[in-house]
Formats: C-alpha cells, structure tokens, sequence
C-alpha cells in the first residue's frame, strides 16, 4: 500500500502530517519510514502539537509533496497552507500529490541526548487506513532537496547553512527562492 506513495524499507520520506487538535488543524513537517505495506513509523518530540494531536485522536494524515515550500510554511506560515478534509474529518492538505491516513496503533517513548540537549521522543507505529492519489508524480530538484533539509534544520532550531542555501539559489526559480528567503525572515522572528 505505502509503496505506492514512494515508501520503502530504511528509506524515511519527508511528509507534512496533518493533524486535527481540539479545535483546529495542524500541519507539520515530519518523516516517516515504512515497516511493513500497510504500517509506518514516525518519531515525534513528545511535546509537539503533532505528537498531543496524534495521542487525542489516534489519526494522521502524511502528505507526500514536492514542493519545499509546503515544508517551510508548515513550520512558520500554516495558515498560508490550503487544508481539505478527509472523508473521516481528518485535515489534508489540498494540493498534495497524495496522502495516506493512518491509525495510530502504538507507542513507545524514549529519552534523546544530543547536541540540542535531552528531549523525550516518541516512536509511533501507524496503520494504513486510506491512501489518496491526488496528482501526478513530479519530477524532484535538488534544490527542492536542499529546501527540506533547511526546514529540517530550523524545526531543530538551527540556523540554514549558506551551503544549503547555494545550492537551493543555484537549483531553485527566482519566484521559489524569494518565497523561501520570505519564509526565512518569518523564521528568523519567530
């Protein structure tokens, strides 16, 4: 089923996960890696809103996209991303080229020592539900690739290496390249 959507053993897919709080939605870069055809695994810092979300209503939504954007606003612009609705009431977002819902089936938490400090991290193992393609494929770019990796960094609190940001100008169109230099200025406040 997953591999449908790019999945494969010891390979982690960037997504946006989607989830539905109390009151609203919320979307967040994250990776997720496949275990068996209809079961993934994600490891979330048990103090996001994704992690709270996921533990309150024991559903996601992993959007595969291609567009880097989608990663930085969905770290410092969510409401500039367009959400749908599944047709369980689970938020999407709408211009994904495809999306998998899944049904949380466990966790298990450990504590993480690195460079950031100690933080508590839970594994999520995750079942299939529905899978929607929405588009199709699209070609990938490098400078696509280097975009994600600066969301990574910022969502772990580290400023963009000018090394990353080369390749992203060099790889990028100009119209991309201001939207993620406007995206990092909203980082840099927040």
């Amino acid at each position: 089923m997953l591999e449908r959507l790019g999945f494969r053993r010891g390979r982690v897919v960037e997504c946006i996960a989607t989830t539905l709080g109390e009151h609203e939605p919320n979307a967040a870069p994250a990776g997720a890696y496949l275990l068996t055809p209809s079961t993934a695994v994600m490891k979330l810092h048990t103090r996001t809103r994704t992690f709270a979300n996921l533990m309150q209503r024991g559903r996601v939504v992993l959007n595969i996209t291609t567009d880097p954007l989608h990663f930085l606003r969905a770290l410092v612009a969510k409401e500039e991303l367009e959400l749908g609705t599944t047709p369980s009431g689970m938020p999407y977002l709408r211009d994904a080229l495809a999306y998998a819902e899944l049904e949380l089936l466990d966790v298990r938490t450990y504590t993480l020592r690195d460079e950031l400090g100690e933080s508590r991290v839970g594994v999520v193992r995750l079942r299939v539900e529905d899978i929607r393609v929405l588009a199709p494929p699209q070609g990938l770019s490098r400078g696509a690739c280097a975009v994600v990796e600066l969301a990574v960094e910022l969502s772990r609190g580290r400023p963009p290496e000018e090394r990353v940001l080369r390749v992203a100008r060099r790889c990028l169109s100009a119209r991309e390249m201001r939207e993620v230099e406007r995206l990092l200025r909203l980082a840099r406040r927040t």
